[in-house]
């Protein structure tokens, strides 16, 4: 089993729990986010991601803070075959890739498209 992901803390405080990745693969719909606290784009992207989860919190959201984490952010790019950058929305629907975006784009606006494309 991969134990890849961690779930987001409101505020980044305490390292979550690690988890399997099946845990996410059974999930209907998964969000992951790569964040970089130290860049203005990213915090952006970041309180984009809070108000998402804030307004939807049965889509669980995990963060991968990539200064710290480049070995596990570098696995997912691996796996899912999304390159690379940050910050960046990756979307799974049962554990497949169906949507992702980065920079600017990482709105509200997308990752509530996004997870309503999911359900339709």
């Amino acid at each position: 089993m991969l134990n890849w992901f961690r779930k987001s803390q409101p505020d980044d405080g305490p390292e979550p729990a690690p988890f399997e990745f099946a845990d996410v693969s059974a999930r209907p719909c998964a969000v992951l986010f790569k964040h970089s606290p130290t860049c203005a784009v990213s915090r952006f992207a970041h309180g984009q991601v809070e108000t998402f989860k804030t307004r939807n919190p049965s889509i669980p959201v995990y963060t991968i803070l990539v200064r710290t984490e480049r070995a596990l952010s570098s696995q997912i790019a691996t796996w899912s075959k999304v390159r690379h950058e940050s910050p960046q929305i990756i979307v799974l629907r049962a554990g497949k890739v169906v949507s992702s975006a980065s920079h600017g784009e990482v709105t509200v606006d997308y990752l509530t498209e996004a997870v309503a494309e999911i359900a339709r």
